[in-house]
């Protein structure tokens, strides 16, 4: 049985291959398709990545500017 991603995990390797301190939710689902092969999933993953940015919200990695846009405060 293969392990189940941790989509908190993959979302913050996303923010970090991003590179930069400020990003959009565009910028985050140009990772969907890497983000599919690496899970193994092909649904819902734009659903995924909005509830895992805001889990690391919650845990202080990124700060929400306004609707669609971030800052990376870790």
């Amino acid at each position: 049985m293969t392990e189940r991603p941790d989509w908190k995990s993959e979302v913050r390797q996303c923010i970090i291959k991003l590179g930069k301190t400020n990003f959009t939710l565009s910028d985050m689902y140009l990772f969907i398709p890497d983000l599919k092969k690496r899970t193994g999933r092909s649904e819902n993953v734009d659903a995924r990545i909005r509830e895992n940015l805001q889990k690391l919200r919650d845990d202080g990695f990124i700060q929400f500017l306004e609707k669609g846009h971030y800052r990376r405060t870790r």
